[in-house]
């Protein structure tokens, strides 16, 4: 047989059927089929092969010994990869044949690299789920009300992820008896990576952490203090990471309370008359320079009132149309919420979020606190 004397194992078939189902049972990557057979043509058998194994690679060259340019392109529109004229040449066929290899050889290297990729994508993804759940224990664990002292301050926040983890953090502990610290940080960009440096960072600061480096030695809070710290310590010459952060002390007895802000977008007060302000002018993101300086500002939380924070997706989410929510819409939403119960201010705030983005997934990880001081009775 031709195709033996050229140095290639043939497998005979009497018709298409038989050809068909030693297709399939052989494994066989490269097809010389006739166009005019019994029982099943070449372009039917063509059409079957590439509907029962569309998943494999098989290379069919199509032999007619009365080829025009309707029929030429009727094969190639069944599915067939070359046509050949019928006849005896030998150097014709072997050129067909070598470049059918080549094409089988290739394939079958992308498919092995394909599964290996498959392989990888699958142990990434499971490394994923676990780090996000990890990663939301996390948040837990740094959020707890049960750390707090008895007081009339309570703490309410939602966290939406635009990934599977996230470089938010946020947390609020004790600091003394009538002192609670707290803090909101986004890194920047998204992602491992992201997710990476705001877990090293929730680590840092526990409550000793932040109670030593916000407070001076004669007892003055200093949360520029904590922020200059993290500052010296994440600060490299050769990277470009860095965090925007708002951080404070708050007397929960008398309200008085102490803040640093480090390129967060400004919080949102609503007084106990039902007004909202801003807090705070805005500040340098952390790790950006080295000799970045950062400032104390103080604010009177008073009774009946509540902070809010964000992350910056609150301020930047996006509709269809590429406009930013905007600082101003936060503003006028936490006015519409200004007779309802502060425990589902947060979930108010996401609400308004999806609905301004169509309930399309949100390009950047969410994280809204609010911080309720009750009123006096």
């Amino acid at each position: 047989m031709q195709v033996n004397r050229l140095g290639y194992e043939a497998i005979p078939a009497e018709n298409g059927q038989e050809a068909l189902d030693l297709i399939a049972s052989t494994g066989a990557q490269i097809v010389l089929c006739d166009m005019n057979m019994p029982i099943m043509s070449g372009t039917e058998m063509t059409q079957e092969i590439r509907s029962r194994l569309h998943e494999e690679y098989i290379h069919i060259i199509m032999i007619s010994g009365n080829w025009n340019a309707t029929s030429r392109q009727r094969a190639l529109d069944v599915g067939a990869d070359d046509f050949i004229e019928k006849g005896p040449d030998n150097a014709m066929m072997q050129t067909k044949l070598r470049t059918a290899s080549r094409l089988v050889h290739h394939q079958s290297m992308m498919a092995q690299k394909n599964h290996a990729l498959n392989l990888a994508q699958k142990q990434i993804a499971n490394d994923m789920a676990i780090a996000k759940i990890a990663q939301r224990r996390l948040l837990e664990s740094v959020t707890s009300i049960d750390t707090l002292p008895d007081c009339d301050c309570n703490v309410h926040s939602v966290f939406v992820p635009s990934a599977s983890v996230s470089g938010d953090m946020f947390g609020v502990f004790k600091v003394s008896e009538d002192l609670i610290g707290f803090y909101l940080l986004d890194v920047s960009g998204h992602g491992v990576h992201a997710a990476l440096m705001s877990v090293a960072v929730g680590h840092l600061i526990t409550p000793e952490y932040f109670r030593k480096k916000a407070t001076l030695p004669d007892g003055a809070h200093d949360p520029a203090g904590l922020v200059k710290a993290l500052n010296d310590r994440f600060y490299h010459e050769d990277s470009d990471d860095y965090f925007t952060m708002f951080c404070a002390i708050a007397n929960v007895q008398s309200g008085q309370m102490t803040f640093c802000q480090a390129g967060n977008p400004s919080p949102l007060v609503r007084d106990n008359k039902g007004n909202v302000s801003t807090l705070g002018e805005g500040g340098f993101p952390v790790a950006m320079l080295l000799d970045a300086e950062f400032t104390n500002e103080t604010y009177h939380f008073e009774p009946g009132s509540a902070i809010c924070l964000f992350s910056d997706a609150a301020i930047e989410a996006d509709n269809e149309q590429n406009e930013q929510f905007g600082a101003d819409r936060l503003r006028a939403s936490i006015s519409e919420f200004s007779e309802g119960d502060l425990s589902q201010l947060p979930q108010f705030f996401v609400e308004r979020l999806q609905t301004w983005r169509n309930r399309r997934d949100f390009d950047d990880d969410l994280t809204i606190v609010v911080l309720e001081r009750a009123a006096l009775t």
